[in-house]
């Protein structure tokens, strides 16, 4: 615009230049001016180049201060597109940072949501090991247990049947030896004989009864506290059943924030508050069994 302004400068210096010698050969031509032998006629056809001449200066003169406005308005326009392109590629690199951003952010939560996943499997596995073990410990306990009342049960009956033998032979022996001297008393050795062995039987009678009911009592809390363990086992089993549920609640939870696309801080607070209210209200936590990590960092 500057060099088509100095162009016009010129230009219209070189018009003026050149309209000043037609102007003073003009003046040359008027009448007075020492051009005595030039007619009307072409002092007029003079005049008329002169004011074409000028008005075709005038002309372009004007053309070319159009031609400058346009050139400025071009260059305004060219500045407003360069700066908009600016704006928008700067627009379009926040995009994409934001995006890989965003795509970096799920995967983390994807990874993480994978490990957690993989470590409650273990915790799963290992309290089933156990209980499974405990079970197993608990029936070889009981029929030990039942086994070691059977051997000292018959233990028990051979003892008791050994000593009415060998007192029912000692009873004959002393019988035998002492029937001559006895012979005057022997109603009253037959009545004693039969009332020791009735005392005998009874107190043989009293012992198998106290055994059967201490082997009864024993069997009858062996029996309770099978039942017990199989309650508590069921109790922990539902316990870890819910416990999951809601750490999987907390997880779908997670992903929809996730997906709606909430602050990162955001999703951190909720997350962390969802899954610390699961894990405070883990049936496990004080247990023998270990606590899950849950959302860290």
């Amino acid at each position: 615009a500057g060099a088509t302004l100095k162009m016009f400068e010129s230009g219209g210096g070189a018009l003026s230049q050149q309209s000043t010698p037609r102007n003073g050969s003009s003046a040359l031509l008027e009448p007075g001016g020492g051009r005595p032998d030039l007619s009307a006629r072409a002092l007029g056809v003079r005049h008329l180049a002169a004011k074409n001449a000028r008005i075709k200066s005038e002309q372009d003169k004007q053309l070319l201060t159009n031609r400058i406005k346009r050139l400025h308005t071009e260059q305004e326009k060219a500045t407003r597109r360069i700066d908009e392109t600016r704006k928008r590629s700067s627009q379009i690199k926040d995009l994409r940072e934001r995006n890989a951003q965003q795509a970096q952010t799920q995967q983390e939560a994807h990874m993480y949501l994978q490990m957690e996943r993989g470590l409650q499997r273990q915790a799963l596995t290992k309290v089933r090991t156990e209980r499974e073990k405990n079970v197993a410990d608990a029936r070889a306990s009981v029929w030990r247990s039942r086994a070691a009342e059977s051997v000292e049960m018959k233990q028990g009956r051979v003892q008791s049947e050994s000593e009415v033998r060998r007192q029912r032979l000692e009873l004959e022996a002393n019988a035998v030896q002492k029937r001559e001297q006895i012979r005057k008393a022997e109603a009253d050795a037959a009545a004693r004989r039969l009332r020791d062995r009735e005392l005998q039987m009874r107190e043989l009678t009293t012992r198998e009864d106290a055994k059967r009911a201490e082997l009864q009592m024993r069997r009858t809390r062996h029996a309770q506290l099978l039942a017990e363990m199989e309650a508590e086992e069921m109790r922990l089993i539902n316990s870890l059943t819910e416990c999951q549920d809601d750490q999987r609640d907390a997880f779908v939870r997670l992903e929809l924030l996730i997906r709606e696309g909430v602050p990162a801080a955001s999703r951190g607070g909720t997350g962390g508050s969802v899954i610390s209210d699961a894990a405070a209200r883990s049936p496990l936590r004080g247990t023998g069994v270990p606590q899950l990590e849950l959302l860290k960092g």
